[in-house]
């Protein structure tokens, strides 16, 4: 049983860690947007994931996020995260 939960906290982390870089991949293409003039390094080798969607989110191309959210009341700071992100997400072009 130790095992078992020690495993799926790192299985958390793992993701975690994938979903702030690409947070982090999507601030630096905003960044990109706003400032031309300037080079700007978009961290896609941070993590697996952002490795595997650097050319939908660098490239010419539509990319969909989809965010769940909760109604319930505790829930409600992650899910305002969530879609304080998805918004950010949205205004990548």
């Amino acid at each position: 049983e130790y095992y078992q939960h020690r495993a799926r906290l790192q299985e958390s982390l793992n993701i975690n860690i994938g979903l702030y870089a690409l947070q982090r991949c999507i601030e630096a293409l905003l960044y990109q947007q706003k400032h031309p003039e300037q080079t700007v390094h978009v961290p896609f080798a941070d993590s697996k994931l952002t490795l595997l969607l650097k050319d939908a989110l660098g490239g010419g191309t539509r990319t969909t996020v989809l965010i769940c959210a909760s109604l319930q009341p505790a829930d409600a700071g992650e899910s305002i995260q969530s879609l304080r992100f998805g918004e950010a997400c949205s205004r990548v072009a």
